[in-house]
């Protein structure tokens, strides 16, 4: 267990050097948006079409960085979480509870890319589509589209509550048979 404890601290870390550098990254878009410049870095696959809402680019910008800095929050309890999984403190609340709170986190996060991205995606669908389709169809597709790229983060985060849930359930029983005789 401490072999796997100890790769998962490692590949955090490794992940987490990832997205500091994608947060400056994105403060160097946010650079670019200010002085006009429309060639910007892509972040999580987030192209940007070239005739976009200045606004709208403001926005996306600034929950992108939003995003990367509350991932790099969740990363540090994965490493706390860890690390207490090699000092063998497995079944505790504090593991359960941050789990629990990434799981969380990684459903927030899903969400608001692809808010973003479907908002870029429907803003430019409908400056480029023909009119033979509606803008409520546009933005139908948009979502669904964007909802299928991201599902399997969904999906990690159902079996990181999960993995949650069996952690505050063992902790239950640990603190039951440190009770029997």
């Amino acid at each position: 267990m401490k072999t796997q404890s100890n790769i998962l601290k490692w590949l955090s870390l490794i992940f987490l050097i990832r997205l500091i550098y994608l947060t400056f990254k994105q403060i160097q878009n946010l650079y670019l948006i200010s002085n006009n410049d429309k060639k910007l870095n892509k972040i999580f696959g987030i192209e940007y079409p070239e005739d976009i809402n200045q606004s709208l680019l403001w926005i996306v910008s600034i929950f992108i960085l939003a995003s990367l800095i509350y991932l790099i929050y969740q990363l540090f309890n994965l490493i706390r979480i860890a690390q207490n999984l090699i000092d063998n403190k497995v079944f505790t609340n504090k593991n359960a509870n941050q789990l629990h709170a990434i799981g969380k986190g990684i459903i927030v996060f899903t969400s608001i890319l692809i808010i973003v991205q479907t908002t870029i995606d429907h803003s430019f669908l409908d400056s480029t589509v023909s009119s033979k389709e509606s803008n409520s169809y546009n933005l139908g597709y948009a979502l669904g589209t964007n909802i299928a790229k991201r599902m399997y983060l969904y999906m990690i985060s159902l079996f990181v509550l999960i993995i949650s849930s069996l952690i505050k359930n063992g902790n239950i029983i640990k603190q039951e048979n440190d009770l029997t005789i």
